[in-house]
């Protein structure tokens, strides 16, 4: 029986230290992922912003297209 017990101990211990492996691993692969994340973020909020300082009216434009067609699709499935 002891040596039941040390075999299951070992295991656990193997398994234990597997799982910290796997789970550090992760939350690297989670970090880089928030930061590639965080850059097209911000990459695509400045190529916005640019547009919208360029082309005002544009912008003003296709805000409102866009508020229109909301507005159509939600009475649209109010009444259907």
């Amino acid at each position: 029986m002891k040596s039941t017990g040390e075999q299951l101990g070992d295991g656990a211990t193997e398994w234990r230290t597997r799982a910290q492996t796997r789970l550090s691993d992760l939350r690297h692969q989670l970090g880089n992922l928030q930061t590639q994340t965080t850059e097209r973020v911000v990459a695509t909020s400045r190529q916005a912003d640019e547009f919208v300082h360029r082309n005002p009216w544009m912008a003003v434009g296709v805000a409102s297209g866009v508020g229109v067609l909301a507005g159509l699709l939600i009475q649209a499935r109010r009444a259907g």
